[in-house]
């Protein structure tokens, strides 16, 4: 029934319970309210998708930065490669290590920033076999050709940074190949230039022009740095090696035979020396043993001189004091001359005394 106006009775699909539940609605009313309902209902789930999509998006959002970083391991360097196109950035900046941003499906294409050891020998862990090579021809023997021998060597080369791009763009991810294809032509060629004699004699001298050699041939043609390098086996053929060693003996026994016979000349200059030297200290000797006697022999002259000057004075003394005359004073001097006369063991006992007939006195 309709409602009138001032008429606030219930109608018929309004519940009058009080308890506010609707429970007999019906009509226009009862739509209206289902509607409302439904739109509520619509939005809380809109709002829940809408949270779960955006929580979706934000993740992968996360994974996709995260896979836009690449890193550069701190011994290396990097160039960039797009991962969609396959096209290498040679001519950019070359990537220091570190991590960088480099966008979706980009990476980095690495190369060593430390010394890279290359070694050319038999070892099991070396890069490569030795290289064969030959010799110059030896000028005492112009048919020989040279002789045919194997290198063992090793190096070290580094690569600049400036150049990293250089090195792809010329040799791809295959320049080591490339490095060590240089480095036989390298030492094949220096190889050419020395006789065998030279690998025995003056082997540093090879290996320091097979050193420049190789540095400036890969940092002409491989863009890269040597920094070291080592010649490490020389091998000729058996024969020829029985044979230089031969020769090396029987230069070494020349020399050996050289050096004895210098040897012998010191001994026998020495043996000159000290005859020499001997003959000195003789002559030496003599000239101060005769000086000595002169000496000697002046002195005991002196010492006569003085007695006898002093006996003379006595007696011209004594001939004074005692006014003797020369006579008697002589024969004072005889009679004393036969009073103090040695006497004893090995002494004569008798005096002759001289007169016209001579007789012993005792």
């Amino acid at each position: 029934m309709p409602r009138y106006p001032g008429d606030f009775s219930p109608g018929p699909w309004e519940n009058n319970s009080g308890d506010g539940e609707d429970s007999s609605l019906t009509g226009p009313a009862a739509s209206r309210r289902d509607r409302d309902d439904d739109g509520l209902d619509c939005c809380g789930e809109n709002r829940t998708c809408a949270c779960i999509c955006g929580a979706i998006l934000l993740f992968i959002s996360l994974i996709l930065l995260a896979l836009s970083f690449d890193v550069v391991k701190p011994t290396q360097y990097g160039l960039l490669q797009n991962g969609w196109t396959g096209v290498v950035y040679t001519d950019d900046n070359t990537y220091s290590p570190g991590r960088h941003f480099i966008w979706l499906r980009n990476f980095f294409i690495t190369f060593p920033a430390y010394k890279v050891n290359i070694e050319f020998s038999s070892k099991p862990d070396a890069d490569a076999k030795p290289v064969p090579a030959r010799t110059g021809r030896d000028q005492n023997d112009p048919d020989s050709g040279g002789q045919p021998v194997t290198l063992s060597f090793s190096f070290q080369y580094q690569f600049n940074k400036d150049d990293v791009g250089k090195v792809y763009k010329e040799f791809g991810e295959q320049y080591e190949a490339r490095f060590l294809l240089f480095a036989r032509m390298a030492v094949s060629d220096v190889a050419q230039k020395y006789t065998p004699h030279v690998f025995w004699t003056d082997r540093n001298k090879v290996a320091l022009d097979m050193e420049h050699t190789l540095a400036t041939m890969l940092k002409k043609e491989g863009y890269v740095t040597v920094d070291d390098f080592q010649l490490l086996h020389v091998n000729f053929p058996d024969k020829y090696e029985a044979m230089i060693t031969d020769i090396q003996l029987q230069v070494q026994y020349k020399l050996t035979s050289e050096y004895q016979q210098k040897v012998t000349d010191v001994y026998k200059d020495i043996d000159v020396l000290r005859a020499e030297n001997d003959a000195n200290i003789t002559a030496i000797q003599a000239t101060a043993q005769a000086e000595a006697s002169v000496l000697v022999n002046g002195a005991s002259m002196t010492g006569f001189y003085a007695q006898q000057k002093a006996k003379a004075d006595a007696y011209a003394a004594l001939q004074a004091n005692l006014t003797l005359s020369n006579q008697e004073l002589l024969d004072y001097v005889k009679i004393r001359s036969l009073f103090s006369r040695p006497s004893g063991p090995g002494k004569p006992a008798n005096t002759v005394v001289g007169s016209s007939k001579p007789s012993l006195v005792n």
